[in-house]
């Protein structure tokens, strides 16, 4: 598979504090580096199986191989963050795919 469009987004992770119950409450997103990938829609009739109603809070990543990738983590895509899937490992990419958070 040939990538095509790839745009620089930023990853991030998720900072928490303890509050006076000792929750761990979100406190906002730190950078930790910047990917190259292309980003689009999630769509196929596999993906609406999957997901249903809730398909058009998805999107498919597709990029090069990277170390700062792993499940859990945040991109940065139109002022949304979406957090990180289940990552699927093929020989020359990462397709994965994200779901909006905020």
């Amino acid at each position: 598979m040939r990538l095509r469009n790839l745009k620089p987004y930023k990853l991030n992770k998720a900072k928490y504090k303890p509050d006076d119950e000792r929750n761990q409450i979100l406190d906002g997103y730190e950078e930790i580096a910047t990917i190259n990938a292309d980003i689009q829609p999630c769509s196929g009739q596999l993906k609406a199986q999957l997901y249903g109603k809730e398909l058009t809070k998805y999107l498919t990543v597709y990029m090069f191989p990277n170390t700062y990738i792993e499940e859990g983590l945040f991109i940065l895509v139109d002022n949304k963050y979406y957090e990180v899937q289940v990552i699927e490992k093929w020989d020359r990419h990462y397709r994965f795919d994200i779901k909006v958070v905020s």
